[in-house]
C-alpha cells in the first residue's frame, strides 16, 4: 500500500502552493485536485446513465451522435457500449493523476493521460459545438466544457 501521507509531503516540497489546494476537517484531508476527480467522476456516471439509457432504446438520441436519430440504429447503440468502456478509461487516468488509486505508475499514460484528455475534451467541445442537432448543442457542449476546465486544473496542478 502506498503511503499518501509520504507522497502529499513530497508534493507539498515540490510546490509549496499544494497546501493551499486543500481542505482540512479534523482527520479528514481532500485536496481540490480530488474535488476535481470526484466531479469529473460524478459526470462520466451521468453520461453513462444517459448511453445506457440509448442503448436500451429510449428516445433520446437527438442529445448524442449528432441528432439525426430520435432512437439510435444498432451501429450508433455499438457506440455507445463503446462509449461507456472510455468513461471508465477516462476515469481511471482522473483518478490516478491526482493519487486516489494506481494504476499507470511510470507509464506514458501517467505521465500524459491528463493532457491526452485535455485535448480530447477540447476537440469534444468543438464537435459538440458544430453537431447539426440543436439540442446536442445545447446539452453536451456545456459538459464537455466542464470536463475540458476540470482536466486542465488538474493538468496544470499535478
Amino acid at each position: 500500500m502506498v503511503d499518501r501521507t509520504r507522497l502529499e509531503n513530497e508534493r507539498s516540497a515540490r510546490d509549496p502552493g499544494f497546501e493551499s489546494l486543500s481542505l482540512r476537517h479534523k482527520n479528514c484531508k481532500i485536496t481540490m485536485l480530488q474535488i476535481s476527480a470526484y466531479l469529473i467522476c460524478l459526470i462520466l456516471i451521468g453520461l453513462t446513465i444517459f448511453q445506457m439509457l440509448l442503448i436500451a432504446g429510449y428516445p433520446l438520441g437527438n442529445y448524442a451522435w449528432g441528432g439525426a436519430h430520435r432512437i439510435l440504429p444498432r451501429n450508433l447503440r455499438i457506440g455507445s457500449v463503446s462509449s461507456i468502456a472510455i468513461y471508465a478509461f477516462i476515469a481511471s487516468i482522473v483518478l490516478d493523476c491526482v493519487g486516489i488509486i494506481f494504476i499507470y505508475e511510470n507509464s506514458f499514460i501517467g505521465n500524459s493521460g491528463i493532457w491526452i484528455l485535455v485535448v480530447y475534451f477540447g476537440l469534444g467541445i468543438f464537435l459538440n459545438g458544430i453537431s447539426r442537432s440543436k439540442k446536442e448543442r445545447l446539452v453536451m457542449t456545456p459538459i464537455v466544457t466542464i470536463l475540458f476546465l476540470l482536466c486542465l486544473f488538474i493538468g496544470l496542478n499535478t
